[in-house]
C-alpha cells in the first residue's frame, strides 16, 4: 500500500460536507476556531478568506481553499458590510430566516470539513501549511479535483438513494486530490507533503510502513532511501518533523492499536508484528504513549464497540 493510503486508513479520514451557503453581497462571516480541516471551493461570485497572519485570499470561481489549521478566519465578498458569526449564520437559516438573504450579488459556496480519529495529531496534518489554495484547474490531477468537487455539488442538490454515503465518500477523495494538486502545483512543497513527494524519503517511508517488524537501523534506512546517513537523517526530520526513530515507534503503536481493535491476535504476536521480542517491553513502551495498556485499549473499545 502506497504510503499517504496508509496514513488515511490509520487516522480514519471521514469527510463531512456542509449545506450549500447562497449569500448576496455584501457579506462577511467570522469562523471560529476548531479541530478539524475545512474547505470551501467558490461556485459562483466573489469570495475573499482572511486568515490571521497570512495575506488575504481572493478566490476565482473553481478555487478551492482548505484550511488546516484551527485558527480562526472570516469568509466574505471583496466589500463586505455587516459581519455575523457562524453560529449566528447557521441559526438563521435553521430559522427559515437566512442572513444575507438580501443584496445585489449572489455569491455561492460549498464547504465542508475531515476529521480523523487520531491521537496525538499525525505528522502529515500537522506539518500541512496554514492553508493550501489549488487554482488554475489544468493537468490531471486539478481536472480530478475539479470533477469531484462537481459530482459533490451535484449530489447535494439530489435526492437520489446514496446520495448522502456518496457525497461523504466523495469528500474523502477531495482530501486526495487536494493534497496531490498541492504536490504537483508546489514544487517546494514542505513539512510531510514534501516527505511524500521526495522519492527517497518515500521509500523510506513505505519500507517502514510495510516491514514494521524489522529492525530498522539508521544505517539500514539510510542505504534503503540510497542516502547517507547524515543526509537522510537531516532530511527525515526536517520534512517528516520526528527522526526515523521516533517516527517508526509512533507507526508501530499506530499498527498495534488497529491490530488490537481488528483483530483476535494475542498481544504477544502483534507485539511480534510490530517488531517487539519482547511483550513486556512492548507493553511498557505501548503504555507509556497511549496511557493504557494494550490489553485495557482492547477491553474498553471493544465494549464501545
Amino acid at each position: 500500500m502506497d504510503v499517504l493510503s496508509n496514513i488515511l486508513e490509520t487516522i480514519k479520514l471521514h469527510g463531512i460536507v456542509y449545506r450549500k451557503m447562497i449569500l448576496m453581497s455584501p457579506w462577511a462571516v467570522d469562523t471560529p476556531t476548531g479541530p478539524y480541516v475545512q474547505f470551501w471551493r467558490l461556485i459562483k461570485g466573489e469570495c475573499v478568506i482572511s486568515i490571521d497572519g497570512q495575506q488575504p485570499i481572493d478566490m476565482q470561481v473553481g478555487d478551492l481553499v482548505m484550511m488546516p489549521l484551527s485558527a480562526p478566519y472570516r469568509i466574505s465578498c471583496r466589500q463586505p458590510g455587516r459581519v455575523a458569526h457562524m453560529s449566528d449564520y447557521i441559526r438563521s437559516r435553521q430559522n427559515g430566516s437566512p442572513l444575507f438573504s438580501e443584496g445585489e450579488e449572489e455569491t455561492v459556496l460549498l464547504g465542508g470539513h475531515f476529521e480523523f480519529e487520531h491521537k496525538p495529531v499525525h505528522p502529515l496534518i500537522g506539518g500541512l501549511p496554514p492553508y493550501i489554495h489549488i487554482s488554475g484547474f489544468s493537468g490531471r490531477e486539478h481536472i480530478w479535483l475539479q470533477q469531484t468537487a462537481d459530482l459533490i455539488f451535484s449530489e447535494l442538490n439530489s435526492d437520489k438513494q446514496g446520495s448522502k454515503i456518496l457525497v461523504a465518500r466523495l469528500a474523502e477523495a477531495l482530501f486526495i486530490h487536494t493534497i496531490r494538486a498541492y504536490i504537483v502545483q508546489n514544487a517546494q512543497a514542505t513539512g510531510f507533503l514534501a516527505a511524500l513527494s521526495d522519492e527517497r524519503i518515500n521509500t523510506a517511508l513505505k519500507q517502514m510502513q510495510d516491514n514494521p517488524e524489522r529492525e530498522w537501523t539508521l544505517e539500514l534506512l539510510s542505504k534503503t532511501a540510497g542516502m547517507s546517513r547524515t543526509l537522510f537523517f537531516n532530511r527525515f526530520k526536517e520534512t517528516v518533523g520526528e527522526t526515523p526513530a521516533e517516527y517508526l515507534t509512533n507507526r508501530r503503536i499506530d499498527r498495534a492499536k488497529r491490530l488490537l481493535v481488528s483483530t483476535g491476535d494475542s498481544i504477544r504476536d502483534i507485539a511480534q508484528s510490530v517488531g517487539y521480542q519482547s511483550e513486556a517491553a512492548f507493553s511498557r513502551l505501548f503504555k507509556s504513549r497511549v496511557q493504557e495498556t494494550p490489553a485495557r485499549y482492547r477491553r474498553v473499545r471493544l465494549q464501545v464497540v
